[in-house]
């Protein structure tokens, strides 16, 4: 089984075999161990935040299945590779989502599992692959329950989401569970030049808003909207932590100015107060999304009971966006909740 040499990485560790991998390393070892030893499980589940990896490291395994170099898997080079970096290959199937929140359809499901028990078109393997399954349903995973626990030879399934705890204790039992890793700076420096952004002040700018997750720094870069979300977040926590009403309820209507992005807001929001548990618990998270040391003095200055009500109160709001409540109204009684919990 290959090592990767001097000449597939850079100094920050990319992989290179026709994919950039600019993290995850652990990941990728646990994958060739298994392979060279002949032990790749029939079933995996990569985990972890939005951002991360996941569908990179779901191609990775693809390739490393199917690549027909036996001494270099996955070489990137060979005819199986080149289709799957292409997504091209006839024995990858990707799942297609369905409906508003992104789930699979019963009917879908089904027939794709129906599909497993028919021989690849070209290669040993047919690789199924489920992206985003957070909205998966419980009626769906007892679909596919039957062929993840007794599935033909030559069937892989390979599904993504941001935690494990979506998924049934049957499924979780049948499939290797993986977590994806955040980068470190310099990762997600090279990541982000060579992802054409090369400002060095909004290089720094996204990395101090989104640490280790090489994807929103990606994105936020791309996206003023992403970065004066940001701004607008930081001052509401600046509020909470001042705890000064008329600057909280100001910056919540400036965060609010539309339904996508109070949705963003609350997300936002709550992943700041999840760090900020982390934190007050002593976890060392490499994540610590948003910004960390706002993270940190929010983990100081309040008790794990609020911050855990907080969360609460953001995921109540955002239920309020769906039901069409208008935005000042949802500021002025996201303020009046918070107020109640400090």
């Amino acid at each position: 089984m290959k090592r990767y040499n001097d000449g597939d990485k850079n100094s920050h560790g990319v992989i290179m075999n026709g994919l950039k991998i600019y993290s995850n390393q652990n990941a990728i070892d646990t994958l060739l161990n298994m392979s060279g030893s002949g032990r790749l499980s029939h079933s995996f589940l990569f985990y972890g935040e939005s951002g991360l990896g996941k569908k990179t490291l779901a191609k990775f395994l693809s390739m490393l299945i199917l690549c027909e170099d036996r001494q270099n898997k996955p070489c990137g080079k060979c005819n199986p590779c080149i289709k799957i970096l292409s997504n091209s290959h006839p024995d990858v199937i990707l799942a297609q989502h369905y409906g508003k929140r992104g789930g699979f359809e019963d009917r879908m499901l089904k027939e794709l599992s129906l599909d497993a028990y028919v021989k690849p078109n070209d290669g040993q393997f047919k690789i199924y692959i489920f992206a985003d399954s957070d909205n998966i349903s419980i009626k769906g995973q007892n679909i596919l329950l039957k062929i993840i626990e007794e599935p033909p030879p030559h069937a892989k399934f390979i599904f993504t989401a941001s935690g494990k705890d979506i998924f049934l204790p049957t499924i979780l039992s049948r499939v290797t569970a993986i977590p994806a890793q955040p980068a470190t700076r310099e990762q997600c420096r090279t990541a982000l030049i060579d992802a054409g952004i090369t400002d060095e002040g909004l290089i720094d700018e996204v990395i101090n808003a989104f640490g280790g997750n090489i994807g929103k720094c990606i994105d936020a870069a791309r996206n003023e909207d992403i970065m004066k979300a940001v701004a607008n977040v930081k001052n509401v926590c600046k509020a909470i932590i001042s705890r000064n009403e008329y600057a909280l309820q100001k910056a919540l209507f400036d965060a609010l100015s539309d339904r996508a992005a109070a949705f963003s807001t609350f997300q936002m929001l709550t992943l700041i107060m999840r760090d900020a548990i982390l934190y007050q618990s002593g976890a060392n998270s490499q994540v610590m999304g948003i910004d960390r040391t706002l993270s940190e003095q929010i983990g100081g200055k309040f008790t794990i009971d609020v911050l855990i009500a907080m969360i609460d109160i953001f995921k109540n709001s955002s239920a309020l966006i769906d039901r069409n409540m208008s935005l000042p109204l949802i500021s002025a009684k996201t303020t009046a909740d918070i107020f109640a919990a400090l």
